[in-house]
């Protein structure tokens, strides 16, 4: 069985007549358009693929800020290339299974189609640019998080695949 697995994180672009965000306002629908900011490749986790959209999330809201603690160089390419924070609505992608980040934690959804996944480009804060550009990759960056192999994890660090450990919450 591999180590390693794929993590993509799509950005949802959809907007309504008035062009407010779909995605942040009603969470993600099948057919929302999802561009592709972010991908990286990481050690798979005991812990389970909710773990690890935790892990993108945080990543990609706070990853790049020194306040808490060394910025994280993915983060800080991520933000460079002009790419908003993962919101309510975005869709995390680890190996061919998808997440949608809800208001408090990750919610499984089918595949999307693959004409709403676009190739992505930036910056994700209002329109796409007329040149594209390339997202974050595993090539130039370590994983998000190491899993060692050599030591069974402790039983308080496993969750259950229905389950996301401390999962962000949005609103109150």
């Amino acid at each position: 069985m591999t180590r390693t697995i794929q993590v993509r994180a799509f950005l949802n672009m959809a907007k309504d007549a008035l062009g407010r965000p779909l995605g942040m306002l009603d969470g993600y629908a099948t057919g929302h358009a999802l561009a592709l900011a972010f991908e990286t490749t990481v050690m798979r986790s005991p812990e389970g693929d909710l773990a690890i959209c935790e892990q993108v999330f945080c990543t990609l809201n706070v990853g790049d800020d020194p306040e808490f603690g060394t910025p994280d160089a993915r983060a800080v390419a991520y933000r460079a290339q002009g790419h908003r924070s993962l919101s309510v609505g975005d869709v995390v992608a680890i190996d061919q299974r998808f997440y949608a980040c809800a208001r408090f934690g990750f919610k499984p959804i089918d595949p999307p189609a693959a004409g709403d996944l676009s190739a992505g480009t930036g910056p994700h804060r209002g329109p796409a640019p007329a040149t594209p550009t390339r997202p974050a990759t595993a090539a130039t960056f370590p994983p998000l998080r190491q899993v060692s192999t050599d030591t069974a994890p402790a039983a308080t660090t496993t969750a259950s695949p229905q389950t996301s450990p401390q999962p962000h919450r949005l609103g109150r």
